[in-house]
């Protein structure tokens, strides 16, 4: 590593004030490696994108430059630590760059590939040895979530699995009809097969694991095409959980004491599951009737098509293995959000920096997601899957023209979640900053970065990619654009790189007072710039202060307690949350439903 890109990534930490998913910062003032090293160097294996451990700052002193007496050797003992004591043996890049006249230890450990993880210490063995980055801390792996890592290293077969209680009888007869048709329209070559033979050359019915003269419905032909599925002992848990809450914050109750305002449990084969989910929906989502020409046009708090896709998504993709059985794909319906959250993470090499890429695609459940390709959705009638990867990319497109904040994604290896903020981003008070920017020429997906910048968060140029919906090259192209026009900042560099809006756009009220980061402090500083930026940083102390002891509280309530103006909490509350270091209980800063808590970890 570079001493240019060191200084970058050290500017960003003094920003934020902490080390991060990507980062580990440590002292080394001895010959010896630091505690709990080798656990830091086999979670950034197993955490997508990897990391980098730094040696010779001191996090406690504002990320100051100490360096390491001893550097040669501390870089000989994480090689010797990363091929002997962790396995399987990793291979870091170790330099030992040269800071504000310091020697640095930095080792950058790639992320292992699909078929190699869980990476463990050899001494703990796998099953109590593995670790991942959450946040800025290593957190050991349950045993469920290194299954799933040693499943990801091949094609699970759980949805071809036989159920051999089941018979042909327990399939829907109707359902099955349908399939056949639409199958042999679609398969040419397999038109002339009779009906069982054709079942069973689609993995709706398998070979009896008792007697294998016999085929009995698979898992995959039961969830998709089932009368009962959930009646069988290996599907009880196979269903889907919807709940409304009546406020942001799961287990608040609502004006009247009330915990839920809807809380089912839908059981049934695909078809009807998803009918069922959208007939909740529906309910209770807004719909505003919107004049066109000489017609009227439905708009509802959510589109659909986004609604389908994700829905079809958990149900095709989750995980079947037996040990994640019992857990429910679970939605939660929110005055300010909605989320979807389906066991199993992300599976072979699809990431969260690579949902939507052309050409990127991996099935988990490989027969199901065939079958599912000729069954129909009872609402418009198309197939519940396409298997072409086009779900992610109709989801954030679709949200993308109505106006809407990007979808959220997080994989967590247990499980995959997908929130959709309730707000519109190009509202008529985000239209009107915009035009104030007189920045001409701007694209649609540019207004909406910016618009998403606004809200205090920065973007890497994946999540420009992906929220935005747009192929990599124009993605480049918008935000490098947006850099030469000056309206948006580069964070950090390499791998780590992050965008934010420019300062004098991202500050609603520069002149009231300053908040200048760490890095950019110097002796010579004025005095008036100096008492400036110390009263800024006094404030988010006081603020930071308030919502540990008496958080979550709004605005309003932290303009009272302080004696502050609301403009002045606004542009605090902006800086702490673009450093990560408030949570917001909406994603909007200037939701009248927001109230703000300190920070813990990501979702």
């Amino acid at each position: 590593m570079l001493e240019g890109e060191i200084a970058e990534l050290v500017a960003g930490l003094r920003r934020i004030h902490r080390d991060d998913a990507g980062l580990e910062v440590k002292l080394a003032s001895t010959d010896t490696l630091p505690k709990e090293t080798a656990q830091t160097l086999c979670a950034f294996a197993n955490t997508p994108g990897g990391g980098a451990l730094i040696l010779g700052l001191d996090e406690s002193r504002g990320f100051l430059s100490v360096g390491c007496e001893h550097a040669a050797k501390l870089a000989a003992d994480i090689s010797s630590l990363c091929r002997d004591s962790i396995h399987p043996p990793l291979i870091p890049v170790i330099s030992l760059p040269t800071f504000e006249d310091k020697v640095l230890v930095v080792a950058e450990v790639p992320e292992l590939h699909p078929v190699d993880k869980p990476a463990y210490l050899r001494s703990k063995g796998q099953s109590n040895g593995a670790y991942i980055r959450i946040s800025d801390g290593d957190h050991k792996l349950s045993s469920y979530e290194v299954s799933q890592l040693v499943l990801n290293r091949g094609q699970p077969k759980f949805d071809r699995e036989p159920v051999d209680e089941a018979t042909r009888e327990d399939l829907q007869d109707d359902l099955v009809e349908d399939f056949l048709r639409d199958l042999r329209r679609s398969r040419p070559m397999l038109a002339r097969r009779d009906d069982v033979d054709l079942l069973h050359r689609c993995g709706v019915l398998v070979r009896s694991s008792i007697d294998r003269d016999r085929l009995v419905p698979s898992l995959g032909g039961l969830i998709a095409l089932g009368r009962d599925p959930q009646s069988f002992e290996a599907l009880l848990g196979l269903g889907i959980t919807i709940t409304v809450y009546p406020t942001i914050r799961k287990g608040e109750p609502g004006p009247h004491g009330e915990r839920f305002l809807d809380d089912k449990v839908l059981e049934g084969p695909a078809p009807v599951l998803l009918e069922e989910v959208f007939a909740v929906l529906l309910a209770r989502m807004s719909r505003q009737g919107i004049v066109s020409g000489v017609g009227r046009e439905d708009r509802w708090e959510y589109p659909l098509e986004a609604l389908r896709e994700i829905m079809v998504n958990a149900v095709a993709h989750r995980d079947y293995s037996p040990m994640a059985r019992g857990t429910r794909i679970q939605v939660e319906v929110y005055p300010d959000r909605l989320e979807v959250i389906s066991p199993g993470g992300l599976f072979g090499p699809v990431s969260i920096e690579r949902l939507g890429d052309d050409g990127v695609a991996s099935t988990r459940n490989r027969t199901l997601v065939d079958i599912l390709e000729n069954v129909r959705f009872r609402r418009d009638l198309r197939a519940l899957c396409e298997g072409r990867a086009t779900g992610i990319p109709t989801v954030l497109s679709s949200l993308r023209r109505a106006g809407l904040a990007p979808a959220e994604f997080a994989d967590r290896i247990k499980d995959f979640r997908v929130r959709i903020p309730n707000r519109a981003l190009l509202d008529d008070e985000t239209r009107h900053w915009l035009f104030t920017l007189n920045a001409h020429g701007l694209s649609s997906t540019q207004e909406m970065a910016l618009s998403v910048l606004r809200t205090g968060r920065s973007l890497t140029s994946d999540e420009y990619r992906i929220e935005l919906a747009l192929d990599s090259k124009i993605a480049r192209a918008e935000l490098q654009d947006l850099i030469n026009r000056g309206l948006v900042r580069m964070i950090s560099q390499r791998r780590w790189a992050r965008y934010a809006l420019a300062d004098q756009f991202a500050e609603p009220q520069p002149t009231l007072f300053g908040d200048i980061p760490m890095d950019r402090q110097h002796a010579d500083q004025p005095e008036d710039d100096q008492k400036e930026a110390g009263e800024g940083r006094r404030r988010k102390r006081e603020v930071l202060a308030l919502l540990s002891t008496s958080g979550p509280l709004s605005r309003a309530e932290i303009a009272e307690r302080l004696g502050l103006s609301d403009r002045q909490v606004l542009y605090v509350l902006s800086r702490l949350d673009s450093d990560n270091l408030v949570a917001k209980t909406t994603s909007a800063i200037g939701s009248r439903y927001t109230k703000y808590t300190v920070a813990s970890r990501q979702w």
